[in-house]
């Protein structure tokens, strides 16, 4: 068996930085993945990612848009780490220790999630 990347996929946290921190106020308690994923719908951010990483892809888009189904949705955010790790776009956190993530280009984070990164790295020292 040759090279292989293991991509580890974070369904909310994927979600998360693309959403700016006054969403967050108004989250319920339970289905916090469907919960974000319609928020990122809402304001147009799967069509800006995809942009991003330079894929033209309007029917993936709409069935992402319109799709309900908890499962595929899940899928459909495995899909796109993917393709950002693929296209050389994602952004990797995490360390050696407890493993890493691959996130959306972090041109695409809100300002919160820019924030808690650069805290983290300051903590670190890196």
């Amino acid at each position: 068996m040759g090279d292989v990347a293991i991509v580890e996929a974070f369904p909310n946290a994927f979600l998360g930085v693309l959403l700016p921190d006054q969403t967050f106020t108004k989250i319920l308690r339970g289905k916090k993945f469907d919960w974000m994923y319609e928020q990122v719908v809402e304001v147009g951010r799967f069509r800006e990612l995809l942009a991003v990483i330079g894929w033209d892809a309007p029917d993936l888009l709409q069935r992402m848009d319109a799709e309900r189904d908890h499962e595929k949705r899940a899928a459909y955010i495995c899909l796109l780490t993917a393709a950002c790790a693929a296209s050389g776009r994602a952004e990797v956190v995490g360390d050696a220790a407890s493993g890493w993530i691959w996130l959306p280009p972090a041109i695409l984070w809100a300002a919160w999630a820019v924030e808690a990164a650069t805290r983290n790295l300051r903590m670190i020292g890196a």
